[in-house]
């Protein structure tokens, strides 16, 4: 019996040393792998740069900076860190994990970001400064000629798709709180989008609404601003790709299956001079097709994130007015219609601008003003103090 237990301790202790020399193995095959192969700048997968080796020096070392850096430096330059990121996420679903990374693995295949985490204070306190600015140009341009969409994410809109006890920031309450604070045209577009919530207005692997989804809105805009739309049938609508795995995709590594991103061409004869970053690049359509072919699919629409657009329309439903369009990327898959109803149409990444506001409305000679963003881009901007003067 003695001999057995004896056996039975020393085959145990083999069993954890092996464990230890295994472990320790394949930390020293990473490490080497790690050393070996070249940084990588960006993620495609992630759509992001990557941190990159920090530099030390006496100052970072004692704050503590080089130790948080160089943290950052190793998960991001992790070997096979794609990989990782599905394995991890392919066992939190074993487990019957609803939630993984930030985002809630919904029905139907979707994946809706869960935005809870977003600073109350700072969202109110962007939603005062922009009402403020909008509020002071209605009162220079009109009430007609100043408008405001900040749209509901997914996980406001597509709440059947959501497990159960899933939580976010209150949107409805955000929302209602600039359209009673606002004097200009709120382009409210909750209910347009409840109603069509079983369509696909919200891409599943994407944070960005789909082209269907802003074109409802675009029906929305024309109604509240009183000017004829054009319908459905005045486009040419084509599947552009049916692999598109976006942004949220990015945190998971998994999905059921990828999304359809879908074109709208304007079917009457109208041209477009569109000039990117003040001469930095030139086209005449506002669809980028060479990003059909890359991992970012959602950069077809106006060429992905650029500080100033300026687009010139030639034909359409134009008086000639000049309409400014302050954005974020939900605005991307927008602008091929509401830019049909004007002869110029100025679009301004505030993230990128490197000018003040009052310099782009006197060099473009603005004549109307649309803020178009989604709810937890708007509300977590830092980029703000660029709208005084």
């Amino acid at each position: 019996m003695e001999k057995e237990n004896l056996f039975k301790k020393i085959k145990e202790k083999l069993n954890t040393i092996l464990t230890v020399v295994i472990f320790l193995i394949l930390i020293a095959l990473f490490t080497v792998a790690g050393l070996l192969k070249k940084d990588r700048v960006f993620s495609p997968s992630e759509n992001r740069y990557l941190a990159q080796k920090p530099e030390l020096s006496v100052d970072s070392f004692f704050k503590g900076d080089f130790a948080t850096d160089y943290e950052e430096y190793i998960t991001d330059q992790f070997i096979g860190r794609d990989r990782w990121i599905a394995v991890k996420t392919m066992t939190e679903l074993v487990l019957g994990k609803k939630d993984i990374n930030g985002v809630y693995i919904g029905k139907d295949d979707y994946l809706i970001e869960m935005q809870n985490d977003i600073d109350e204070v700072k969202a109110y306190a962007n939603a005062d400064r922009m009402v403020a600015f909008l509020n002071k140009e209605t009162e220079r341009l009109g009430k007609e000629h100043v408008s405001m969409m900040i749209v509901p994410t997914a996980v406001a809109v597509l709440t059947q798709k959501l497990p159960a006890h899933a939580e976010s920031f209150d949107q409805n309450r955000y929302i209602e709180y600039m359209n009673d604070t606002m004097q200009g045209i709120f382009v409210d577009e909750r209910t347009v989008l409840r109603e069509h919530a079983d369509e696909d207005i919200y891409y599943r692997t994407d944070h960005h609404w789909t082209t269907w989804g802003a074109f409802l809105a675009y029906q929305k805009w024309a109604e509240m601003l009183q000017v004829t739309p054009y319908g459905r049938e005045d486009f040419e609508v084509s599947l552009a790709a049916n692999d598109f795995l976006g942004t949220i995709y990015s945190k998971v590594n998994v999905a059921k299956r990828a999304d359809e991103l879908y074109l709208y061409e304007i079917k009457d004869d109208i041209r477009y001079e569109i000039d990117f970053d003040m001469g930095a690049k030139k086209m005449e359509s506002l669809y980028a097709r060479e990003h059909l072919s890359t991992k970012d699919k959602y950069s077809v629409f106006l060429d992905g994130n650029h500080s100033v657009v300026d687009i010139k329309t030639v034909g359409g439903r134009s008086d000639g007015d000049t309409l400014l369009i302050i954005k974020d990327s939900y605005a991307h898959c927008f602008v091929p219609f509401v830019a049909n109803h004007y002869a110029r149409t100025v679009v301004i990444d505030l993230r990128y601008l490197k000018m003040p506001i009052s310099q782009v409305l006197e060099n473009y000679q603005v004549t109307d003003i649309l803020v178009l963003y989604n709810v937890a881009h708007f509300a977590a901007d830092t980029n703000f103090s660029l709208l005084e003067y």
